[in-house]
């Protein structure tokens, strides 16, 4: 079982645009990108990546529409303090108080100490596939004797408390703070 150490958390602002208004919409993202740095700069985070402005022409059925366009900033956010980052995605509504079109994608998290820990739960795999062979073998009247070869299987990173989340090419689960690692190991032993 381990908490997640790191979180990483990305959203957008934007804003939709006429064509002959475009002027000023970039004028206008330009303001929202001064209140979205000064939102994150008062919740503590001075490391704040906000994209140039992307355009996107809005599709629509009606011909004779007026052609708008969508112009969007990503921003994104990294931070070892994983309480602080949490704190920070539930004050983003603060944002559109402001005016500001601001859309969240969820908190990931993560922990970065996960090729150290992979090292440490070798051994304990390795000696809970023999427990089993063993139990395996007692039942045919055998005895394990040595190992003949050990193959370190996929990482599973889950949910604390959800051990059916598992994948044959591993997972990794970024939406919860506490996480439990399992590994898998092949392991061929020799019986007598």
């Amino acid at each position: 079982t381990v908490k997640a150490d790191s979180a990483h958390w990305t959203g957008n602002f934007s804003r939709t645009i006429v064509k002959d208004k475009i002027k000023d919409g970039y004028t206008a993202m330009k303001n929202d990108e001064k209140l979205v740095r000064t939102f994150f700069e008062a919740q503590g985070f001075k490391e704040v990546e906000i994209s140039p402005v992307f355009m996107n022409e809005v599709y629509k059925s009606d011909q004779n529409a007026p052609t708008e366009y969508n112009l969007v900033q990503n921003v994104e956010v990294k931070s070892d303090d994983v309480q602080k980052m949490k704190d920070l995605a539930k004050n983003s509504d603060k944002l559109a108080e402001q005016g500001i079109i601001f859309s969240a994608n969820p908190v990931e998290y993560y922990y970065s100490k996960l090729p150290d820990l992979r090292v440490s739960l070798l051994p304990e795999a390795i000696k809970d596939a023999k427990a089993r062979a063993e139990a395996i073998a007692q039942s045919s009247g055998k005895q394990v004797e040595t190992v003949k070869s050990v193959t370190m299987g996929v990482v599973q990173v889950m949910a604390a408390g959800s051990t059916t989340d598992v994948s044959d090419y591993g997972t990794y689960d970024t939406s919860s703070v506490d996480k439990e690692v399992m590994i898998t190991v092949k392991t061929t032993f020799g019986l007598k």
